[in-house]
C-alpha cells in the first residue's frame, strides 16, 4: 500500500513570501515616489526659471530705452532709492515720440512731454500678507500709490548694484525666487538665482 506525500507550506515559508513581497511592493512605490517627485520638481523649477528670467528681460528692456547722466546731479537714468521703504529700481525712459513697431522710440532729448520714470518695487516678507514677495512695475512712476501690475510672484529677493563710479554705465540685478519663499530651498521647493549686468548705451557715466 503506498502512501501519498502531501506538500504544504510552513509557516515560515509563508513569512519569508509575504516579507519578499512586501520588499518587491515597497522598492516599486519607492521609485514611483521618487519619479513623481522628480518630475514635479522639475516642472516647479521651470516655471520659477521662466519667471526670473521674464523678470530680468523685462527690466533689460527698459534699461535700454534709458536716457540721461549718472554724473549730473538730477539728470540720473537710475535712481535706486527705496521706495516707501522697499527694494527698487527706477528708470528714466526716453519714449515721447511716436510708436514705431508698436513700441515708442525716444528722440535722444531728455524731459519731453512723455519722458518718464519707470520703476520696479520688491514687496519683501514685511509687506502686508496677499503683497509678499512680489515684484511691482510702474510704467510711469511719480508717487507709490500710482497704478502698477505685478510683474512676478514667488520672489524671493531682488538686489540692484550701480556700477563703480567713473567706469561704464550699467547696473547688476540679481534675482531669486522660490517655489515657496517662505521655506528653505529643496527638492519640493526648487529655488533659482539669476544674475544680469545691464548695461544702458544711451547714458553717459560723465
Amino acid at each position: 500500500m503506498s502512501s501519498r506525500r502531501i506538500k504544504s507550506v510552513t509557516l515560515t515559508e509563508l513569512l519569508i513570501a509575504m516579507v519578499l513581497l512586501f520588499l518587491i511592493v515597497m522598492g516599486f512605490s519607492s521609485i514611483e515616489t521618487f519619479s513623481r517627485r522628480g518630475l514635479l520638481a522639475t516642472s516647479r523649477r521651470s516655471e520659477i526659471q521662466s519667471t526670473v528670467s521674464f523678470c530680468l528681460n523685462h527690466i533689460a528692456k527698459q534699461a535700454s530705452r534709458a536716457i540721461g547722466s549718472q554724473g549730473i546731479p538730477g539728470l540720473e537714468a537710475v535712481d535706486l532709492t527705496a521706495i516707501a521703504g522697499d527694494a527698487s529700481l527706477r528708470i528714466y525712459i526716453d519714449a515721447n515720440t511716436a510708436p514705431i513697431n508698436h513700441e515708442s522710440a525716444g528722440n535722444g532729448i531728455r524731459g519731453d512731454a512723455g519722458d518718464c520714470w519707470r520703476a520696479y518695487r520688491y514687496r519683501n516678507n514685511l509687506s502686508p500678507p496677499l503683497e509678499r514677495y512680489q515684484l511691482w512695475y510702474y510704467s510711469n512712476y511719480n508717487n507709490p500709490s500710482d497704478p502698477y501690475e505685478v510683474l512676478a510672484r514667488k520672489i524671493q529677493s531682488f538686489t540692484v548694484l550701480p556700477s563703480p563710479v567713473g567706469s561704464q554705465n550699467y547696473f547688476e540685478v540679481t534675482i531669486v525666487s522660490c517655489w515657496d519663499p517662505t521655506q528653505p530651498a529643496g527638492l519640493d521647493n526648487p529655488c533659482v538665482t539669476a544674475s544680469n549686468r545691464v548695461v544702458m548705451p544711451s547714458v553717459s557715466a560723465q
